[in-house]
């Protein structure tokens, strides 16, 4: 079952199985439905002036915002991203004095802390806060961050560093397509990790929650396509870090974000099963599609600037890596037990960590020489009065045919 905050009280919703015969483009018109009728997706061209307003501009600007809690400590933000615009939130507690903090961490923190109405909901809380405090002074471009540095949710090519992350996010490609997820790796959450339509089956499981707690929240969430069929997949990758244009965000008016705080504020499901239900909504919010899984070798080259050569390059250089993860395993269970030949597995660790480092400085060069040639075809086009190419907004979600590449 999906575990509420009360049960007595929990007014359950009946789940709307998803019929076999409907067409395969469900999941896709149940969203155009909804973004058509948010008073932000008229069909104007607004949105896409600004957008490519945006990307010809010599400068543009950006915010990172973090999504912290009171232990963790956030200024790594400073020390390695000094010249980038910050609002940092901490969700549980509005005391910033130094006795609040450990005694034996650094905090408080140098950079001042923003805080949420209420810690639930896990990151979505901090980011529709952000987004309504902000919401008529917003940069150009949003970046949703948690506050931990290193994670294994990071990119793997950019040895899972949050602040490496953000030094190759390329800016005018998230201008161009409006919302990127920052995790370029399918696993976990593509290709259809969400099937709320199925059928529960007698072994519960997270995802089996998950997917119960999706079909009933959805009409409350999306109640201008609740009468539309529900997706049959929602899905994209973990794990709720991403970064979107101030266009995408204003399609949708400042009323719709309240109330999703409003929904975040109020259900009776759990901190957990509610932040975790957002985790797969943002790319419905901003994308206008219930999937969203480009390739991974794309996500890299076009989002961070990251272009392995072709898809044997990027599948050789994963098989390395995991090769290389294998042997830092062995090594500290070596450690442990006093069984391995120590030196020689750093040894193959250290040859192999220098082939990896090759194969990724060579991208990047790659990547660069690519940006180069991009951007003098956009002064070209500039100097000819065409306007760039932009991505669909949402309200021209995709047909029910695309449903997210697959990683070559």
């Amino acid at each position: 079952m999906v575990f509420v905050e009360d049960d007595d009280q929990h007014r359950r919703l009946a789940v709307r199985p998803s019929s076999s015969s409907s067409s395969s483009s469900s999941r896709d018109v149940v969203v155009a439905a909804e973004v058509k009728a948010e008073p932000g997706f008229a069909d104007t061209d607004d949105d896409d002036e600004e957008e490519a307003t945006a990307v010809l501009k010599p400068r543009h600007t950006r915010i990172v915002v973090v999504a912290s809690m009171r232990h963790e400590n956030t200024d790594w933000l400073q020390q390695e991203l000094p010249g980038e615009q910050t609002a940092i939130y901490m969700a549980d507690g509005e005391d910033p004095s130094p006795s609040s903090y450990p005694s034996s961490s650094s905090y408080p923190p140098s950079s001042p802390r923003h805080h949420t109405p209420r810690n639930k909901g896990h990151e979505a809380m901090t980011y529709l806060s952000y987004i309504i405090a902000a919401y008529d002074t917003l940069p150009d471009v949003v970046v949703f961050l948690h506050a931990h540095r290193w994670t294994h949710h990071n990119n793997a090519v950019q040895d899972g560093d949050a602040a490496q992350l953000v030094r190759d996010l390329r800016t005018a490609h998230v201008l161009r397509v409006g919302y990127l997820n920052l995790r370029c790796h399918w696993e976990p959450g593509c290709p259809d990790h969400l099937q709320p339509g199925r059928s529960r089956n007698d072994s519960f499981s997270e995802v089996s929650d998950l997917e119960q707690a999706m079909a009933e929240q959805w009409p409350l969430l999306f109640p201008a396509a609740a009468a539309s069929p529900l997706p049959t997949a929602i899905a994209q990758a973990c794990c709720s870090q991403f970064a979107v244009s101030r266009a995408r965000i204003h399609a949708h008016p400042l009323q719709a974000y309240l109330r999703w705080r409003d929904w975040l504020l109020r259900t009776r499901l759990t901190d957990y099963y509610s932040g975790r239900v957002w985790e797969y909504l943002w790319q419905v919010v901003f994308a206008g599609r219930a999937v969203s899984c480009p390739r991974e070798r794309a996500c890299y080259c076009e989002g961070f600037g990251i272009c392995f050569a072709d898809d044997w390059a990027y599948a050789r250089w994963g098989a390395m890596k995991e090769t290389v993860n294998g042997l830092r395993a062995e090594l500290r269970r070596g450690l442990g037990e006093g069984g391995s030949d120590v030196a020689a597995l750093w040894g193959q660790i250290d040859e192999l960590d220098g082939r990896l480092r090759e194969l990724r400085e060579d991208a990047v060069r790659r990547g660069r020489e690519m940006a180069v040639v991009e951007e003098e075809e956009e002064t070209k086009s500039e100097r000819r009065g065409v306007r760039p190419s932009l991505s669909p907004t949402p309200r021209q979600a995709p047909s029910g045919k695309d449903k997210g590449e697959r990683s070559g």
